[in-house]
């Protein structure tokens, strides 16, 4: 269930970034299952060639979504699909306002879900997760849990970029 916050044995040996991927892919999924059953009998052609194109979007942001989960954090990849993701979002979003539709772009399934936010969380949360690591705690950790870890090593990152707050 969307939203639902039970924790099953699938879900407990997950980490946090995996989670956070899934239920944004979920969140995807379920928008785009609204949209694609939407009937658009009633809207002008602007807004049915936005809503088709936001299809198009929201099927490569899935499976962008789905590449960054398959991904680990030795690579960049899953920060580019993350970031094909979030382009998606706003190449949907400006084709209402491009294609001069007359629909409020706010009441479709596209953005009534917050799908950009949840995908710039999970760029941020992705980050985070592999990011570099403090050469003082790959001193403290085990080997063979390095090794496993996914980690690469090297000079911190800074946590905040900017001082506003």
């Amino acid at each position: 269930m969307l939203g639902s916050a039970h924790l099953t044995t699938e879900t407990a040996n997950m980490g946090f970034r995996e989670l956070a991927i899934r239920a944004t892919i979920a969140r995807a999924q379920f928008a785009h299952r609204l949209a694609s059953t939407t009937n658009l009998s009633t809207l002008d052609e602007p807004t049915k060639a936005a809503w088709a194109d936001c299809l198009e979007l929201y099927e490569d942001t899935i499976a962008n979504l789905n590449r960054s989960l398959s991904t680990d954090c030795l690579h960049d990849d899953s920060q580019t699909w993350l970031s094909a993701a979030i382009a998606n979002q706003q190449t949907c979003r400006n084709g209402f306002v491009e294609l001069n539709s007359s629909f409020h772009f706010a009441y479709t399934p596209f953005l009534s879900h917050n799908i950009s936010n949840a995908v710039s969380n999970l760029f941020a949360i992705n980050k985070a997760f592999c990011r570099l690591l403090p050469a003082w705690l790959q001193a403290t950790l085990p080997s063979d849990l390095i090794s496993r870890s996914g980690f690469r090593w090297g000079p911190k990152v800074p946590a905040v970029v900017s001082g506003e707050g």
